[in-house]
């Protein structure tokens, strides 16, 4: 298990809008002044892209 530290600001922030059959990510990385757009569909193989794509960033994540 990871280590929190809540008084950091470095975060990788991530909105989802969720609908029946695709979700739309935006997300927002510490250093980056663009945000990245995801679409995914309803399907494990997503879920897992997702949460591949938001490891690659090594920093702690925010949903919302």
């Amino acid at each position: 298990m990871g280590v929190l530290n809540p008084n950091s600001t470095d975060y990788v922030l991530v909105a989802v809008d969720i609908s029946k059959n695709r979700h739309d990510i935006l997300i927002a990385a510490p250093g980056k002044k663009r945000r990245r757009r995801v679409t995914l569909m309803n399907t494990f193989e997503d879920y897992r892209r997702l949460i591949d794509l938001l490891r690659d960033y090594g920093c702690p994540v925010r949903i919302g």
